[in-house]
């Protein structure tokens, strides 16, 4: 089957423009779709910590020196219960900033049915220093028997099409007059959940907050072929709360994905014909569910 038709290019492997939101263990295709690290808190900063003077200073005359020599009993048990609570207190708020990052993301996400956007896809290979752009557009929709729908239109470097109804993926290329249809898994910690299971994010992925519009998210699942994923949020003043800009996406074979969004269009009412693939006639079809 393969010699006598031409590999198209969703699955040629380094050329493969298939986003890597696709990819999944077992299947040949891509990851988008595949089946300021935090400095210590300067409260614990030792010499530097600007509540250091504090500490040994106007504190301390609290509790004056003992007879015996510098710094008594009270004074000791003091500092060290204060150095303890300085210790846990910026944690404790980081802890309270992500979960209400993470609330107000979900609280965002509950309130989207669908989602057109414009994208750009710059992939690095590993061992390459230079990266391959691909542009396009790209659909999401929740419909009412929870089963996702995506489209993705690649526009450059080659007409692609990516549809994903449920479980099936399908991809079209018109310049091969192909479409090859596969089973995309449910497998999760992939990027496709940012959308279709936001609600969950805390089970599929372990989060962490390096900056205030970052999140960086690691799949709990084992086996999966994605490390980590970096998300850039940002405000969505028509809907209100924050939502997607960046998904900087690493692979476990040093591979990385960039994916931008611009262009946002919220809740128009996409259409399941949209996200659905009518096979053009005279369009050969390669089963590999």
């Amino acid at each position: 089957m393969w010699s006598t038709t031409p590999c198209p290019p969703l699955l040629r492997g380094n050329n493969n423009p298939l986003p890597p939101l696709l990819r999944g263990n077992n299947n040949p295709l891509p990851p988008l779709l595949r089946g300021n690290n935090n400095p210590l808190p300067p409260l614990l900063r030792g010499n530097n910590n600007p509540l250091t003077p504090f500490v040994k200073g106007e504190f301390q005359s609290l509790f004056p020196p003992s007879k015996g020599g510098e710094g008594g009993c009270c004074n000791k048990l003091f500092t060290f219960g204060f150095s303890i609570f300085l210790w846990l207190f910026p944690a404790l708020a980081f802890s309270e900033s992500l979960q209400k990052t993470i609330q107000i993301l979900q609280e965002t996400y509950q309130k989207i049915n669908d989602i057109e956007a414009h994208f750009t896809q710059a992939v690095t290979f590993e061992g390459f220093d230079s990266s391959s752009e691909s542009t396009g557009k790209v659909f999401f929709k929740k419909n009412k028997t929870d089963s996702r729908k995506m489209r993705w239109d690649y526009a450059k470097p080659a007409l692609q099409q990516i549809f994903i109804d449920g479980e099936t993926l399908m991809q079209y290329t018109p310049q091969n007059q192909q479409v090859i249809r596969s089973v995309l898994g449910k497998q999760t910690g992939l990027p496709i959940d940012l959308f279709f299971e936001m609600e969950k994010i805390e089970q599929i992925f372990s989060i962490g907050q390096p900056d205030k519009n970052i999140l960086l998210l690691k799949p709990k699942e084992r086996g999966s072929k994605i490390i980590e994923m970096r998300i850039t949020l940002a405000p969505l003043p028509k809907v209100g709360g924050l939502f997607i800009q960046k998904v900087d996406l690493l692979e476990e074979n040093g591979n990385r994905s960039l994916f931008i969004f611009k262009k946002f269009k919220i809740n128009k009412g996409i259409s399941d014909s949209i996200v659905s693939l009518k096979i053009p006639e005279g369009v050969e079809v390669i089963d590999l569910q």
